[in-house]
């Protein structure tokens, strides 16, 4: 049943910061290394290749196996985030979109050839997290940073939708991580911007 092919893990962390500026870094760290701990955890369960797609997606040989929401929380000098986890485990994703004419995700158990347990992948999702957040913020970037299948290639900026064009779309060479957000070139000026998540979305160039 879809029930028991998918990993679906809602989360809250509540931490007090020491202070007003190690709040955003804590958080930055953690957007970052969400993503980390399943590609760890696919990685772990034997898959060859795996790679992260900035923001907080996960991908296998191009293809989407997992993807994370984070929603900040913040009151009475704490605090916090709501962390929701989904990855295709056993379903047979490949085929069930081949059916429909698309391919662009897939399962452990389609990269595998085999069922995974998924008790065992939340495990090492969730010790990995742990490991993760115990680095300083400049390592757990650089991982992420070689990890990411975006980095070193052409994207299209979207500030809309991927859909629905718009005037201040552009075509950029995605660069590197920072802690401020996705560093890229633009292709037709040449200057570099920093992107945030919130504002804008991706889509490799063809």
């Amino acid at each position: 049943t879809p029930q028991a092919s998918f990993i679906w893990v809602p989360s809250q962390a509540r931490t007090p910061p020491r202070s007003p500026r190690q709040l955003p870094i804590h958080l930055i760290k953690l957007n970052l290394a969400v993503p980390l701990a399943i590609a760890r955890a696919c990685h772990a369960e034997g898959v060859s290749y795996v790679g992260v797609k900035w923001p907080n997606d996960v991908w296998i040989n191009g293809h989407k196996v997992a993807g994370a929401l984070i929603d900040y929380i913040g009151r009475e000098g704490h605090s916090g985030a709501v962390v929701g986890i989904g990855i295709n485990a056993n379903e047979n994703v490949k085929d069930i979109l081949a059916l429909k004419g698309k391919n662009k995700a897939i399962s452990l158990r389609d990269a595998l050839g085999r069922p995974v347990e998924r008790e065992r992948v939340l495990a090492v999702v969730l010790a990995e997290l742990e490991a993760l957040m115990a680095l300083p913020l400049d390592a757990v970037i650089s991982e992420f940073t070689r990890l990411d299948v975006l980095v070193g290639n052409a994207v299209t900026v979207h500030h809309r939708s991927k859909e629905v064009k718009d005037p201040r779309d552009f075509k950029a060479r995605v660069l590197r991580i920072s802690q401020d957000g996705l560093v890229v070139k633009n292709s037709q000026t040449g200057a570099e911007a920093t992107l945030s998540s919130e504002e804008v979305s991706l889509s490799l160039s063809q």
